[in-house]
Formats: structure tokens, C-alpha cells, sequence
């Protein structure tokens, strides 16, 4: 007879104690409110890369700038290369979350899947280890963003604070790093470049890297111009700046090397500076979308579609190939 309030007492810890260390991370999420109005001078990522490297905390620093001093076709390019569907989930999307820990609980352990939301929400408050309390933290984390703060602030949050390039956080950085100019005035080569570095921004634009930084970038040319946010001869342009890009860096030669003779010999290409009228426009079109959708909708795939273009480069080359 005592069996039975000992397996009862077992089952009641079985699904009383998760269910108290879920309340535990939910309790112990920070409260944005504090980013409706005031923009954070670091995060948590930051300070981790900071230490790693043996230098002060605050190390690093940002260059805080208003998202409507941003190219559209940068905040699009982020959010068609990060997360096509941020305009319309809470912070998660759920379907992924779900493949994600699929692939965790099978031993596929794989990169990706995170929400713009989820991203910023770890940038600010966390730290890249994997592990299933810390993804808990940064769900909670993503939601009480996505309650708090609306799409434009956490853009903006988001923009200001990822790391674009090794020990390069910010936009307005990585523009004036790697192309000498405002975040205002980038192009749609440009654009999708940078996006491009998110995944890996401390890695080398070589091998599998490499490859996989040129399919995001010609990838991301074609959806702007889906979009209707590209007309054809930007498109045309900036995939042959994408190709050339990368034939030079199977040369050998180093990024900032490449880029900065494009500017000196390639023909003046400006992004328009935004007022904000037009990023609000371009937000409430969720970055044209719809459009980008009826256009996928309606392609006629054509034959052979399932074989590689032969103007990709083979994985583990890091670039085109003539």
C-alpha cells in the first residue's frame, strides 16, 4: 500500500518540477521596456567577444543610427536573408523552433532557425552557447520584445547591435568599414553583401563559407527585385558585381582589397539616401512580400530546374567559377 503515494508523489515531481523551472526562466526574462526609448551602448555579446580577446569590457562600441537613415534595401536584404516572415509571427516561429529541436533530440545539431527577435534577444541578454535552458530564455526573451516594442524599434535594436564583421558591431560601422559610406546611401550589391556576413561575421568569405556568403547574395538580389524593390538593370548590376567579387577572392585577394577597387574602377552607384516616409512605406509593404510571393507563385520552373546553375561555384570552392 505505501507504493502508491510514493509513485504518486513521482509523478507529481515528474511534471511539477519542469513546470516550476519554466516559470523560473519566464520570471527571469528582462523587462525591454527600458528600449522603448533608450538605445542599449552595448550587449551581452559584446562584452563575451571583449573578454575572449582579452580586452576591456566595453571595448567596442556603437555608432547608433535612426532606421530611417537606413537604406531600405539594406533592412530588406536583412529580413529576406534572417527571417521572410518577421513581419507577421510574435517573435518565434514555431514550425522551425519545432525542426530545430527535432534535429537537437536526434543528435543533428544544427545552425539557424532563430527569429530576428530571438537574435537580438541573445545579442543583448545572452551568450552563443547552445544548449535547451538557453534557447528557453531566449523564446521568453523574443516574446516580451515582440510585446514591448513594435517591428520598426526591434529593426532598429537589431540593425545597430548584430555583429557584422570581427569586432565590427553596428551598422553604421560595417557600412563605413567595408564601403566608406552611410548606411543611408548602400546599394543593393552592397546590401546584400553585408547581410550575407550575419551567419559567420568572424569568418573568412573562403570555402563552404564563401560559398555559402555567394549563394545568400545572389539569392537575396533576386528576391528584392521580386519584391518590386529592385527594377532589372540594379538586379542585372549587382550580380555581376557579386561574380566578380568572388572570382577575385578565388585569387586570392582579401575583401577590403576587392571592394575597395570596385569603388575606385566601377562606375559610381549610390543608394539613394531614405527619408523616413519611404522606410515607413517600405515597412508597411512588409518589404514587399506579397509581391515576392505572387512572383514565386506564378515562376514557371524551367527544365532540368532541379541541376545547379553553372554559374554557382561548387561547394567548398568559395566563389563562381568561369
Amino acid at each position: 500500500m505505501r507504493k502508491r503515494p510514493v509513485i504518486a508523489m513521482l509523478l507529481l515531481l515528474f511534471f511539477l518540477l519542469p513546470t516550476l523551472g519554466m516559470s523560473g526562466l519566464w520570471l527571469a526574462t528582462p523587462d525591454a521596456s527600458a528600449l522603448l526609448r533608450n538605445h542599449p551602448q552595448h550587449t551581452q555579446y559584446m562584452l563575451l567577444r571583449a573578454r575572449e580577446q582579452g580586452l576591456p569590457d566595453h571595448a567596442f562600441s556603437l555608432q547608433w543610427i535612426a532606421l530611417g537613415d537606413v537604406s531600405p534595401l539594406l533592412i530588406c536584404s536583412v529580413v529576406k536573408a534572417e527571417d521572410t516572415g518577421f513581419f507577421r509571427h510574435q517573435g518565434v516561429e514555431w514550425g522551425e523552433t519545432r525542426r530545430i529541436a527535432w534535429k537537437w533530440l536526434t543528435g543533428n545539431a544544427t545552425h539557424g532557425g532563430s527569429t530576428i527577435s530571438q537574435q537580438l534577444a541573445r545579442n543583448l541578454y545572452f551568450s552563443p552557447d547552445r544548449n535547451a535552458v538557453r534557447k528557453l530564455r531566449e523564446l521568453f526573451a523574443a516574446n516580451e520584445l515582440e510585446r514591448t516594442l513594435d517591428k520598426r524599434r526591434i529593426l532598429e535594436l537589431y540593425l545597430n547591435t548584430v555583429e557584422w564583421a570581427d569586432g565590427v558591431w553596428g551598422i553604421r560601422n560595417a557600412s563605413l568599414h567595408f564601403f566608406s559610406k552611410e548606411p543611408g546611401a548602400l546599394d543593393a550589391f552592397e546590401a546584400a553583401f553585408l547581410v550575407s556576413l550575419l551567419p559567420a561575421p568572424r569568418q573568412p568569405l573562403l570555402g563552404p563559407n564563401g560559398y555559402r556568403a555567394y549563394v545568400v547574395q545572389s539569392r537575396v538580389l533576386s528576391q528584392l527585385r521580386a519584391s518590386g524593390l529592385l527594377d532589372t538593370d540594379a538586379y542585372q548590376r549587382g550580380q555581376t558585381q557579386v561574380r566578380t567579387l568572388y572570382r577575385q577572392l578565388l585569387r586570392g585577394q582579401r575583401v577590403e582589397e576587392v571592394l575597395a577597387g570596385e569603388r575606385s574602377t566601377g562606375p559610381e552607384v549610390r543608394g539613394t539616401v531614405p527619408h523616413p516616409e519611404e522606410v515607413d512605406e517600405v515597412l508597411r509593404q512588409e518589404c514587399g512580400l506579397e509581391q515576392e510571393r505572387a512572383a514565386a507563385k506564378n515562376a514557371v520552373a524551367p527544365p532540368n530546374s532541379g541541376t545547379k546553375s553553372p554559374s554557382l561555384p561548387q561547394h567548398g570552392q568559395g566563389g563562381p567559377v568561369d
